[in-house]
């Protein structure tokens, strides 16, 4: 039979679960609360190499949901919404509406909440996505974190609370529909955190003692990396008690110790804040008697800055920003868990939940980018279906790809950073870059190129690109970042 399909996504959310910390990742937190994630990961696979393919939140999302990268989607920000520049494009939860699912979906899955266009409802969900009633809402306003007592909330319920109430209730009706009709559903689950406002109940400070918080070990830009590389974030921007440290802001001046240390606190307890709903929804799945017949994925939309490179936030190239955590649980199969450190990226998630719930195969997208657009369904990432079957399997991509662009200076021209991720390196090449042109990239007018040895520099301390020493590592990585996705299918 077809499994069931349960998708969860967090937002703005790096890998930090305590199951996932490790010797190759020493930025993460390693006093991290997610006994869920982590009980999850202790049935499921953990990927602790899977990579978005732009580190902001629409354009990821429209990647993951549609299964084509930046370049393709044409979706660059946050403002547009991809079917205004894809109409057609076939998303995950739309293929299996399409193939007699019942989709649902609640929170923020696509970018936007609350407005019936970007929610898709028409291509998408079975039902129009569940929208919060603003009346019952905690208004998030004020400082930009904020640990909420009871009476703070003077009988309101912070956002994701309202959602996973709703995403509950609707659990118990596809599961009653199931176990009745043998009728399928896709369950997309979209929680607003760890995205600022950094707001949680109290209680979950007290899993992350002031003193105990841990610091980032390179607050500053390094001075081998190129301007380029950094950015002002605006995460904090237009926050009054933040203003009179953001002016100062640079790529050689951090914000203050005491407020990285406050927001990185109130970032991980709005992790476990997470946490704990992820764990009501597996709870539930469990009570109703449907987990073993229900596929449980779990991703975040991409990385997040929290003081690293004297950064809030994410919008860059570096490990931080384009890391974020990737959990799949399949009943029967993935029993007893296993931890894989296979370089995996979000666009192979939606044919392997196509080809794990017995869907019809998603067939590789054409490989011009021109030509792709006018194909309703295709995919530009690859099942990871071989790698459930053989954990230690050789025949797998040895790179992936991410992207984002950013101005070579003040007002001056855009140069895109295609990424390229291996299991020691990370290369990144700045080109001239025409958001209008199919022919976008200038790969003949490079402005910077940056090379990180993670074996030694997993901090991204180091840029090595114009060390001899790497000459020839960096014109292999080259010739490979320029060939694309489509040489590196395993």
């Amino acid at each position: 039979k077809r499994p069931n399909v349960l998708f969860i996504m967090a937002d703005d959310m790096r890998p930090e679960v305590k199951a996932q910390v490790h010797d190759k990742s020493p930025w993460l937190e390693p006093n991290m609360h997610t006994p869920h994630l982590d009980e999850l990961a202790g049935d499921g696979v953990l990927f602790r190499r899977a990579y978005c393919q732009f580190s902001w939140c629409n354009p990821s999302r429209t990647s993951l949901l549609t299964s084509r990268r930046p370049d393709t989607t044409r979706i660059y920000d946050n403002r547009v919404f991809f079917r205004t520049v894809n109409p057609d494009f076939t998303t995950l939860p739309q293929y299996f509406k399409e193939n007699g699912y019942t989709t649902l979906g609640f929170g923020k899955i696509f970018h936007r909440m609350r407005h019936p266009d970007t929610e898709d409802n028409k291509y998408s969900w079975s039902e129009h996505m569940f929208v919060p009633d603003n009346d019952l809402l905690f208004p998030e306003t004020g400082p930009q974190w904020q640990a909420v007592d009871a009476a703070q909330r003077n009988g309101h319920v912070l956002l994701d609370e309202s959602v996973t109430t709703a995403a509950k209730n609707a659990l118990k009706q596809v599961a009653a529909d199931w176990k009745e009709n043998e009728k399928n559903f896709f369950l997309a689950f979209g929680l607003r955190k760890p995205h600022l406002k950094f707001i949680f109940p109290e209680k979950y400070m007290e899993y992350y003692p002031l003193d105990d918080v841990g610091m980032p070990v390179n607050p500053t830009l390094s001075d081998s990396s190129p301007d380029i590389a950094w950015i002002k974030n605006t995460e904090l921007h237009g926050a009054p008690e933040y203003s009179q440290f953001m002016e100062g802001l640079s790529r050689n001046n951090s914000l203050p110790y005491v407020i990285v240390r406050d927001l990185r606190r109130a970032y991980f307890s709005c992790i476990s804040y997470v946490d704990d709903l992820v764990g009501e929804i597996l709870k539930d799945l469990n009570d109703l008697g449907i987990a073993n017949d229900t596929v449980v994925s779990f991703i975040g939309d991409h990385g997040y800055h929290l003081g690293e490179h004297s950064m809030i936030g994410k919008n860059t190239a570096f490990e931080v920003a384009n890391n974020s955590p990737m959990i799949i649980r399949i009943p029967g199969v993935t029993d007893g868990g296993h931890v894989s450190d296979k370089l995996v990226e979000f666009v192979d998630l939606f044919p392997t939940l196509a080809e794990l719930s017995n869907l019809p195969n998603v067939p590789y997208c054409p490989g011009k980018r021109n030509e792709s657009r006018g194909v309703s369904l295709c995919t530009e990432g690859t099942s990871l279906v071989p790698l459930f079957r053989d954990v230690n399997t050789t025949q797998w991509k040895d790179r992936v790809f991410y992207q984002y662009p950013h101005r070579n200076s003040v007002g001056g021209p855009f140069c895109m950073g295609y990424s390229l991720r291996t299991e020691q390196y990370r290369y990144t090449e700045w080109v001239k870059y025409k958001f209008r042109s199919w022919d976008s990239a200038d790969w003949n007018d490079v402005c910077a190129v940056e090379l990180y040895d993670h074996h030694v520099d997993p901090h991204e301390t180091n840029n090595v690109a114009a060390d001899p020493v790497f000459l020839e590592i960096r014109q292999e990585l080259s010739t490979k970042v320029r060939a694309g996705w489509e040489a590196a299918l395993p």
